[in-house]
């Protein structure tokens, strides 16, 4: 799985905005039609911040394992839980997704 956006500040363009790189990607293994497993990578990085005296710069670079159970007609929960792998090291990060897929 892979997910990419890109968040941009509509409005304060020149004195109090912040722009957003935001990615992950999931790579993992299915045990059963239920249960599966594997590793989990995301980054948020500070693209734009024209605050006065700021500055762009990486937010989070989170690195873990997930795990996800699936129900029968498609809905899931998955949770993450890892290190935030960044220069700063912020710490540990917790991560539960839920959703349905068609």
């Amino acid at each position: 799985e892979w997910y990419s956006g890109y968040y941009l500040a509509l409005r304060n363009r020149d004195d109090s905005g912040l722009d957003f790189l935001h990615y992950w990607a999931n790579a993992g293994y299915r045990f059963s039609p239920y249960v599966s497993a594997g590793a989990h990578w995301e980054h948020l990085r500070n693209t734009r911040n024209s605050y006065e005296g700021g500055s762009t710069s990486d937010v989070y670079r989170w690195f873990g394992p997930y795990v996800q159970f699936t129900l029968p007609k498609g809905f899931y929960a998955r949770f993450t839980a890892g290190a935030d792998i960044e220069d700063d090291n912020d710490g540990d990060f917790y991560k539960l997704n839920v959703g349905m897929t068609f």
